[in-house]
């Protein structure tokens, strides 16, 4: 036998290592470096494993002791757990410290008990019987809510997951006590540190509480609070929270766009709607999200989908330079049948516009201006409108058929007011049209834009 498997020998003789101390084993190893040898862990004086690293135990240790109160630590430590360092068959070694952690727990019944744990975020909150127990509870505490708010969906806010283990016995709790804890709420105090332009208003809002908690519970009954002031703040909390949502449709019109068409055969003062604009519309689809007040917590979109699409408006807009005077009031026709002067033994004080198919067509303003009148007269006029233009002038357009504007509107030159009709005192379809300065009638064809006759 050579020497250094005697020293080898006495080395395991006498190194029992405390659970917890590994670092005697590094250094013998470190020594026997070209020996198969391991650790042999023993629980209350029996092997239960051996490992080939002390990494392995110490992360098997560690899994029981996160799941442990000091209480139980001690006990676990009082233990008389020993670790040998022994010549091992390398493919024998458990490599799981998962494993390891599980065959200490089945060598320790009288510590530890078979449960289910809830771990929210990896951190253990509660322990119960079973799974199927626990699951039953929180589904309990849900169709609760569900029932107090029908018209929404009901779950719990945090992410829970459930894993078997082994527990302290004292740790497992039934359902009641475990639905209790987990959803009552608690009070938490701590204390806030105020800044500048900071009020009672606005820290109530920030922590979700009224002004009179804040208020009471620091003595004060003032609306501002000074930079760096100590308040005290207490809030009511739970461990898990209910989350409410629902899906909501909405519909909304979708602007529909005006487009401008240019017409060079007509003066810059016409313009025409040539289609209407019509709004379309579309369906948004959201998940809204509640706190258990029925505060909105977020909205957030599914799906949106477009039932039409809008139509756009089109107006025609003339590009001709306007020249000086009155508008031609007939776009249809420039044909004067009946000038200014005498007529029939009197004195025909405007002039008439008319031509075969002029019924029914456009009669325009001849400039800007306020409709006086606008109805129809008992002086032969027919329906008739007079327009008071800027300074003294105004005009007259009689025999219409229909009228387009009222008294009191405002008129811009080159505006549709009227169509050509024969009411009133008239032979035949045409435009009376007069030019008056201070109420005075004048010959039009002196005022109106020297164009020479023509069709539209």
């Amino acid at each position: 036998m050579s020497s250094d498997t005697q020293k080898l020998k006495k080395v395991v003789k006498n190194s029992i290592l405390p659970v917890l101390s590994c670092t005697f084993f590094l250094a013998t190893v470190s020594y026997f470096n070209n020996q198969n040898y391991g650790l042999a862990l023993e629980y209350n004086g029996e092997q239960i494993a051996t490992v080939s690293r002390e990494e392995i135990y110490e992360k098997a240790n560690h899994m029981i002791m996160d799941q442990l109160t000091p209480d139980e630590k001690s006990k676990v430590e009082s233990k008389y757990s020993q670790i040998k360092i022994v010549p091992i068959n390398a493919e024998e070694c458990c490599e799981s410290p998962s494993e390891i952690k599980n065959k200490i727990i089945e060598n320790s019944q009288d510590i530890f008990v078979e449960a289910c744990g809830v771990y929210v975020d990896d951190k253990l909150i509660g322990v119960g019987k079973n799974e199927e127990s626990l699951k039953s509870m929180l589904e309990g505490a849900i169709e609760k809510q569900r029932e107090l708010n029908p018209d929404k969906i009901v779950n719990i806010a945090e992410k829970i997951e459930f894993k078997k283990g082994f527990f302290a016995p004292e740790d497992v709790k039934s359902s009641e006590e475990l639905r209790n804890y987990f959803f009552d709420e608690t009070e938490k105090e701590f204390k806030y540190l105020t800044s500048k332009n900071e009020t009672i208003a606005s820290i109530a809002k920030k922590f979700d509480i009224s002004e009179e908690i804040i208020k009471n519970k620091n003595n004060i009954d003032k609306e501002t609070v000074a930079p760096y002031d100590v308040l005290k703040i207490t809030l009511r909390e739970s461990i898990l929270h209910f989350e409410f949502s629902k899906t909501v449709e909405e519909e909304m019109e979708i602007p529909f766009e005006t487009e401008e068409k240019q017409n060079d055969s007509q003066y810059k003062s016409w313009s025409e709607v040539i289609q209407e604009g019509k709004n379309g519309k579309e369906i948004f689809i959201y998940e809204i999200k509640y706190d258990v007040n029925g505060k909105e917590l977020s909205k957030t979109e599914l799906n949106h989908a477009v039932i039409s699409e809008p139509v756009a408006k089109i107006i025609e807009k003339g590009t001709k330079e306007e020249p000086e005077g009155f508008l031609w009031p007939v776009p249809y026709t420039r044909n004067i049948t009946s000038p200014f002067g005498p007529r029939w033994g009197t004195i025909h004080k405007g002039i008439d516009i008319a031509e075969a198919g002029v019924l029914g067509t456009d009669i325009v303003a001849a400039d800007d201006g306020v409709v006086q009148k606008a109805s129809y007269g008992s002086t032969g006029y027919g329906n008739h409108i007079v327009i008071k233009h800027e300074g003294v002038y105004s005009t007259l357009y009689a025999h219409c058929k229909e009228l387009s504007v009222k008294a009191g509107d405002k008129i811009k030159k080159g505006q549709v007011i009227a169509k050509v009709g024969s009411t009133g005192d008239s032979t035949g379809p045409h435009l009376h049209f007069e030019i008056r300065i201070n109420g005075q009638q004048v010959d039009p064809q002196e005022y109106l834009q020297k164009i020479k006759n023509r069709h539209h």
